[in-house]
């Protein structure tokens, strides 16, 4: 419920985004100039604080840069879009940012394109031509056209972006946003005055600046630690629903009846489609859990050591994964720990066997294992996220507050305990959880 809340908290700061730019006053140039310098320089001062500034030679690779240059299209691409077509048109575009991503996960990682994602494709393209041909208060022209090409730009660097960062989240957020931000405020400074940067609407500039952006972008970046991002996205399209609303009652720009029905169109397609992610998700989850936390299945109880006649290395094999000499040493380093080690560490055990291995192939290969179901990650409040076999003997934990010291045990009267308490509440239970955090007792 906190990720929901903080998601809705931030996308209502949002909505007046595209108004703040039409009060402004100010060209395309001039406005990216403001935008950029000043998320750019929250942004890594923020990185700097946090600490995440020292890891900017992280960027300095071809994922790295790819997503300094999505930052970068994206805070140079919606100022332009809202100055030449009108803001519904803009924010229909800007909602497309759920298809592109699936199309990029396709293209750059293999991930399969289902027929949901197709059909809606389809319905979005069919809402965005529809809203498209209207002639109302305000008309389709060469130049609006323009700046929806310029809306579906920036949908298609978000997806990028969210593509890179899911698949690489070695790469440090607030650094690569704050990277590509700057460059695109430096970049369009260099195109513009300090004369024009002063000639708007100042209270609207630093509204828009140095609050309504790095706020919103905060929390929904914040709510995406707290629940699937699928949620988060299905959030989003408040804002081309609210987006068009404020610019209408403020300034008056009224779409066309087409483009209520397009952009009606598009937001349901999307809503659905978000909903049948979400749901599909939940039944996975729920497949997951069965799988992970039974623990009436003692065909599976099997000790660790040479004794193990299951390794992870021969089901990554039986699953088909492709498995380079790097993934191998990373399988025999997860087959040997007998912890419950983060990617860190897991990373300085790797590269010691291996000193060619770098930190995100870990990142890669860990994530790889985890969504085959080899590995399962566990959280034990520290903000670290761990992981171990997902086929071990069904085990609860004790972590010790003091020094992070992780303790397995197993307390067959907790068990039996657990499936009393089930089936007087009327339920057959088929899997618990259990984490108990406490302090040594002084003797």
């Amino acid at each position: 419920m906190k990720g929901i809340l903080l998601a809705c908290l931030g996308v209502l700061i949002l909505t007046p985004d595209a108004l703040l730019i039409r009060l402004s006053g100010l060209e395309a140039a001039p406005l990216v100039a403001w935008r950029g310098l000043a998320m750019g320089a929250l942004f890594l001062g923020a990185a700097a604080l946090t600490g995440q500034l020292r890891l900017f030679p992280r960027l300095i690779s071809t994922v790295g840069i790819a997503l300094i240059l999505a930052q970068w299209a994206n805070a140079s691409l919606f100022a332009p879009a809202i100055s030449l077509a009108p803001v519904a048109l803009v924010l229909i575009a800007v909602a497309t940012v759920p298809i592109w991503a699936a199309i990029l996960s396709r293209v750059l990682y293999g991930q399969p394109t289902r027929p949901a994602t197709w059909i809606t494709i389809a319905v979005v393209t069919l809402g965005i031509a529809l809203a498209m041909t209207g002639k109302g208060d305000i008309a389709m022209t060469a130049t609006a056209l323009i700046g929806v090409a310029c809306g579906l730009g920036v949908a298609l660097s978000l997806a990028l972006s969210f593509t890179l960062l899911r698949h690489n989240p070695e790469m440090p957020l607030l650094t690569a946003v704050g990277s590509g931000a700057f460059l695109a405020g430096l970049s369009a400074f260099a195109l513009t005055t300090p004369q024009d940067m002063a000639s708007g609407t100042t209270w609207a500039i630093a509204l828009a600046s140095f609050f309504v952006l790095p706020v919103s972008f905060y929390l929904m970046s914040e709510a995406s630690r707290h629940t699937a991002s699928v949620n988060v996205s299905l959030v989003l399209l408040l804002e081309t629903v609210l987006g068009p609303l404020w610019v209408w009652l403020v300034i008056g720009e009224t779409p066309s009846a087409t483009m209520l029905i397009g952009g009606t169109i598009v937001v349901a397609a999307l809503a659905a489609y978000l909903w049948h992610l979400r749901r599909r998700a939940q039944k996975t989850g729920c497949a997951f859990w069965q799988r992970h936390t039974q623990f009436d299945k003692p065909e599976r109880t099997k000790t660790r050591g040479p004794a193990m006649t299951e390794t992870i290395l021969t089901r990554c094999e039986a699953q088909g994964l492709r498995l380079t000499e790097q993934r191998r040493t990373i399988a025999q380093v997860l087959e040997d720990a007998t912890d419950h080690p983060d990617v860190e560490e897991l990373y300085a055990r790797a590269s010691g066997r291996d000193p060619n291995i770098s930190i995100a192939t870990v990142y890669r290969t860990v994530k790889l294992f985890e969504e085959a179901g080899i590995l399962e990650k566990v959280d034990f409040g520290d903000g670290r996220a761990r992981y171990e076999d997902a086929e071990r003997e069904h085990h609860d934990h004790l972590i010790d507050l003091h020094t992070g010291k992780v303790i397995e045990f197993v307390d067959p009267e907790i068990e039996a305990l657990q499936e009393k308490i089930a089936a007087k509440l009327g339920y057959s239970l088929k899997g618990h959880k259990l984490e108990l955090y406490g302090v040594p007792i002084k003797k």
